[in-house]
């Protein structure tokens, strides 16, 4: 595990980077976006702030997500 914002922030196991990587390529995919483009970046970086701040479970990330349109 790591973490992802340095001392105090919830770490990463193996199972929340696979839920954020498969949540990242669903969103692309669907707004026709390349996952290595800057754009495709920020949506990783939203994901890791939102699991931040303590948004954890699958379906919220994805509503979150969801309201970036």
């Amino acid at each position: 595990m790591f973490s992802a914002f340095g001392k105090g922030s919830p770490p990463l196991g193996p199972g929340d980077v696979a839920m954020m990587q498969e949540l990242v390529k669903d969103y692309c995919r669907t707004n026709a976006i390349e996952p290595d483009s800057e754009e495709g970046r920020d949506v990783a970086r939203d994901l890791l702030k939102w699991f931040q701040i303590g948004v954890r479970d699958r379906y919220r990330l994805r509503e979150r997500l969801a309201s970036r349109n």
